[in-house]
């Protein structure tokens, strides 16, 4: 049987169409974003850069007289140093057109750069690529960072919930919360839904909801929201919402 070799990808770039390859769909953006090659990146920066210092001094001091080096010495570097920066762009703009994605990023980065080769600015076309390609690892650093923020975040998600119906401690789904309910919160437990603190003081750590490190000394007729980690001393909270309503 013929392996099926064709994948969808969904991408949050709107291309929706289909490629045989999973991280590269031509539509100017690298999906691979949750593993960054940090050694494909720091060679194209470090021997990228290198020949690109190196060609420029030696363009400048043939110009100047310092040095007497054949044109095509310098031009040797600056085109290596175009090739390993600029190559995996070029390639990418090159899909986006067969994809009928022309104008992405890629594609004008490579025009501007080969537009600087054509009227002899070498230093300039491959400074754009360099300074690219720095900027693109920098963007794939920060989406992997916010997806694993909203990883994290998604990990908040309640399991059970201890609660006093009756007189008696009991385990239920959060779900099964009803709004009235009291929640018991120990030291060390999140909030799974937003209440009102009846009994108890606690130091509250919200930095999931707000970002803000410090925690926040709550006490009773305090509002409490899910997603936030009781940090000592335990409280009995009321809820005040229902599971599918939380914060």
């Amino acid at each position: 049987m013929e392996e099926n070799k064709h994948t969808n990808c969904d991408c949050d770039c709107g291309c929706g169409h289909e490629h045989h390859h999973g991280n590269d769909c031509g539509c100017g953006h690298d999906h691979a974003h949750e593993e960054i090659n940090k050694k494909d990146f720091a060679f194209k920066v470090a021997v990228g850069g290198v020949l690109l210092v190196a060609g420029y001094i030696l363009s400048e001091l043939t110009e100047r007289g310092v040095l007497s080096v054949p044109n095509f010495v310098y031009l040797i570097c600056f085109g290596i140093s175009y090739l390993i920066m600029g190559f995996g762009i070029i390639k990418e703009a090159v899909e986006g057109i067969i994809h009928g994605d022309v104008f992405n990023e890629n594609f004008l980065m490579s025009i501007a750069s080969l537009g600087a080769f054509a009227v002899g600015e070498y230093v300039e076309g491959c400074a754009v690529m360099f300074l690219f390609t720095i900027g693109e690892f920098l963007q794939s650093l920060a989406v992997q960072k916010s997806r694993k923020s909203i990883k994290d975040m998604l990990e908040l998600k309640p399991q059970e919930v201890t609660i006093i119906r009756d007189g008696k401690e009991i385990t239920v789904s959060p779900e099964a919360v009803n709004v009235g309910d009291i929640m018991i919160i120990r030291p060390g437990d999140k909030l799974d839904i937003d209440g009102v603190i009846v009994e108890g003081n606690a130091e509250i750590d919200m930095k999931a909801l707000t970002g803000e490190s410090i925690p926040v000394s709550k006490g009773e007729g305090d509002q409490v929201l899910a997603g936030s980690v009781n940090l000592d001393g335990a409280v009995n909270v009321k809820s005040t919402q229902v599971y599918n309503e939380y914060t």
